[in-house]
């Protein structure tokens, strides 16, 4: 029993100093810390050069096609050099070739060209001269019979000789292109001064409330719906209260189709139908000098009015059997259900073209007045003076045409000199050929 006790306390002090493997403890964390370094180290060491490897591959693909750009250039200069090379060799060929041509000839001039002192007189400055005056005076006759022989509206005076009514106003194209044009300001200031001109008609009748303002052309696509919705936006701005009433032209579309002969709806549109957009100005044109007479379609001045107005301000009436039997703008709104919530300082009815519809002559009688919308580029024609002639006769007060789409330069015998940037060369010359020095402000 001692043995045996004594046996296991040596082999429990033995187990205290040693592993159960027989490794002694003193040493076995020192070698285990030394692995673990020796591991991190290796991991590490492996990593760095991984990620060197990688630098490594990635500057082998940024340097290696360069290498063939290198070969490809280095060609290239070869056979260029080569090439320059072959033709100077050739060159110097050719010149060995003419100087033995030169000493082998025998051939030797007697007489040398007598060169005079001074050249025989000519006819140039002469023809130039004609020419010039030629071309201006081809150049003069082209615009004067252009300008005789041109038979429409164009400007105020025009109209009114062609019309025989007196004028509202007049409204320029809006082209895509102006120049130093200070279009906004010349464009709302003729608006305004046209809706001067309405009040200033319409002054005798102060005490009638709301003034009905009647827009109508001879023909369509004459800008009535435009210029109806710029009058009326800018009496809105001056705080009246407006109301504007425009024909449905399904509505007139379907009325048409009902006419005799008709077998019913067809595809075709309405006279009174929309702008057809043209946006393409050729190059040619650009060369002879023509002007870009395009139109700027995006203009505030040429949307629709149902998009700046609100909906109690721009309503749609249709046009059917009773339509002719309405008696003024009370009759149409009852008659179309159109209810305003207050009662308007102007009204402003659109009718159809006179030309191609009928129109209630009731409603035109009742307009305190009468606005003709007509185009300044059109040819004012007997049927349009026949039209006009029978629209007078029921009307109660005389007709006010307003010309649309007047060129720029025609809007100066209305608005005076346009405001536009000029430089001084520009005004010097401008007041040169007026003959105007001295018409400066004083300070």
């Amino acid at each position: 029993m001692l043995k045996n006790e004594i046996r296991d306390e040596v082999n429990t002090l033995y187990g205290y100093g040693n592993t159960p493997d027989g490794l002694p403890v003193s040493t076995l964390l020192n070698e285990w810390i030394n692995n673990v370094i020796t591991y991190e180290e290796t991991k590490s060491g492996l990593n760095v050069l991984g990620e060197r490897i990688n630098e490594f591959q990635k500057q082998y693909a940024i340097y290696a096609p360069a290498g063939a750009n290198l070969k490809r250039i280095e060609r290239e200069i070869s056979v260029s050099e080569q090439e320059f090379l072959e033709l100077l060799h050739g060159l110097n060929l050719a010149k060995l070739k003419m100087q033995d041509a030169e000493l082998a000839a025998n051939i030797k001039p007697v007489d040398f060209p007598y060169y005079p002192l001074s050249p025989n007189p000519t006819k140039r400055k002469v023809l130039v001269l004609a020419a010039a005056a030629i071309g201006f005076l081809l150049v003069f006759g082209a615009i004067l019979a252009l300008e005789y022989f041109d038979n429409t509206l164009k400007n105020l005076d025009r109209a009114k000789k062609h019309l025989n009514i007196n004028s509202l106003g007049a409204f320029p194209k809006v082209l895509l292109k102006l120049g130093n044009l200070n279009f906004l300001f010349v464009a709302n200031r003729l608006i305004e001064m046209a809706i001067q001109q309405i009040n200033t008609l319409l002054g005798n009748s102060e005490g009638r409330h709301p003034r009905t303002l009647l827009f109508f052309s001879t023909m369509s696509n004459e800008g009535k719906s435009v210029t109806c919705g710029n009058i009326a936006r800018k009496l809105k701005l001056q705080g009246k209260k407006v109301l504007v009433l425009n024909f449905s032209r399904e509505s007139l579309q379907q009325f048409e189709t009902m006419q005799l002969g008709y077998s019913g709806l067809t595809s075709e549109k309405s006279r009174s139908g929309t702008y057809r957009k043209k946006r393409r100005f050729s190059i040619l044109r650009f060369f002879l000098g023509y002007p870009d007479l395009r139109i700027n379609y995006n203009s505030p001045f040429l949307q629709d009015p149902a998009s700046y107005l609100e909906p109690d301000e721009y309503m749609q009436y249709e046009i059917n059997t009773g339509f002719f039997s309405v008696h003024n703008y009370q009759d149409l709104l009852r008659q179309n259900s159109i209810y305003p919530p207050v009662e308007p300082d102007y009204v402003l009815i659109e009718i159809p073209p006179i030309l191609y519809y009928s129109y209630p002559q009731s409603l035109v009688a009742s307009a305190d007045l009468p606005i003709l919308v007509c185009r300044a580029n059109r040819i004012w024609s007997a049927a349009d003076r026949s039209a006009l002639s029978n629209m007078m006769k029921n009307t109660r007060e005389e007709p006010k045409f307003f010309l649309n789409g007047v060129s720029i330069p025609e809007v100066e015998s209305l608005f005076g000199e346009l405001p536009k940037r000029r430089s001084r060369l520009n005004r010097i010359m401008r007041n040169l050929v007026r003959l105007q020095f001295y018409n400066r402000a004083l300070p």
